[in-house]
């Protein structure tokens, strides 16, 4: 059963409609569904499991899903042609909850690995670097693009994806970001989906994306993107001084913007440059008149 297009109410009269078993989807999509005013879990009895992939999965948002869709957590790219890892119901909870799994059933030949993105040799567990894929299931490269195949391939032939992640010792992998949305502010790395998560837990924050501004003297500030809850009153001051309770110093957002809602791809994640953007020139602005 398919929509042309998502929408949460039409969504959930749908499933309230027929005998719909498994729901894939984005996180996004979960989160519009729960957050409508029509959704109520006891109106989806049907509903058995699902997957959900294509960007950050909060710990909280996955406790939430399965209380009326039993998901599963799985990540893949378009060149590793379907999903490398997930999780799976025998897993821990605390597994389930936190990483995106293992490589999948049937498919060990593909090897997962993390690598230093600055010498981009191999690391061992436990270790943040960028996740890297190797396999007959991955691409062999760029078409008439050599150049860009290069860089896009370890000397032994691993992909690297993009994504920061760490491989504990039993190979489930977590991520916690994208190496290209990394900021760096005063000599600290930071990892913009590790904030978020911690952010979300304010009971006034809808969603939030954490992004970097430029700055020359730290080189980048850390600004949180709010969504406030619908009906919420809250200040940039309140959700600063929520940070400080759960987050390290350099963590800590150094501006708060609010938004009504945040410029979405048709996949339903964050156009995040975009963002970027706009936050950057009312930054100037604002500076500009200060």
């Amino acid at each position: 059963m398919l929509q042309e297009e998502f929408h949460a109410r039409d969504a959930i009269r749908l499933l309230a409609a027929e005998p719909i078993t498994i729901l894939h989807g984005v996180p996004t999509m979960f989160h519009l569904l729960m957050r409508d005013a029509t959704f109520h879990p006891s109106g989806l009895r049907s509903l058995r499991s699902g997957i959900t992939a294509g960007g950050s999965v909060p710990e909280d948002l996955g406790c939430h899903v399965r209380e009326f869709c039993d998901v599963e957590i799985a990540y893949g790219l378009t060149e590793t042609g379907v999903a490398v890892d997930v999780t799976r119901r025998g897993d821990a909870s605390g597994k389930r909850a936190t990483t995106v799994g293992r490589p999948l059933p049937g498919v060990d030949v593909v090897d997962v690995k993390v690598v230093n993105f600055v010498s981009a040799t191999l690391h061992g567990p436990e270790a943040v670097g960028e996740v890297a894929v190797r396999g007959p299931n991955v691409v062999l490269g760029d078409a008439r693009m050599p150049a860009e195949t290069r860089r896009s391939f370890t000397p032994e032939r691993f992909f690297l994806t993009g994504d920061l992640g760490i491989i504990d010792e039993d190979g489930y992998v977590r991520i916690v970001g994208r190496r290209r949305e990394t900021i760096l502010r005063g000599g600290y790395q930071i990892y913009p989906r590790e904030v978020e998560e911690q952010l979300r837990a304010h009971p006034a924050v809808d969603d939030v994306c954490v992004i970097g501004v430029p700055d020359d003297i730290l080189g980048e500030l850390v600004c949180a993107c709010i969504v406030p809850v619908e009906g919420a009153v809250i200040r940039g001051e309140a959700i600063k001084d929520f940070a400080r309770d759960t987050a390290a110093d350099y963590e800590v957002p150094d501006l708060v913007r609010f938004f009504d809602a945040f410029p979405m791809t048709g996949s339903g994640t964050v156009k995040r440059r975009e963002l970027e953007r706009m936050v950057a020139l009312d930054h100037t602005a604002i500076m500009g008149s200060s």
